[in-house]
């Protein structure tokens, strides 16, 4: 599979993984104030990042809050 570069939405934005398998989610530059990650629909909880790598397992959620939009890149992980 490519490289997939979703669009980033309004602040604070959630990408949800509808995929059957993992992703992993580059977040670079913009103004990154917070990234959150929820595992199958649980709480949200801090990553501690404002930029770099987010795993995402199918089902799983991110959500991004800043105040100017980073480049977010989709790298899909077959088989996991």
């Amino acid at each position: 599979m490519d490289l997939v570069f979703p669009t980033v939405g309004a602040s604070p934005w959630t990408f949800t993984n509808n995929n059957l398998s993992a992703v992993s989610m580059s977040i670079a530059g913009g103004t990154v104030l917070s990234i959150n990650v929820s595992r199958n629909g649980q709480a949200a909880y801090a990553s501690g990042l404002t930029n770099g790598m987010i795993d995402l397992k199918s089902g799983d959620a991110m959500t991004v809050a800043y105040t100017v939009a980073p480049t977010v890149t989709m790298i899909p992980r077959l088989g996991q």
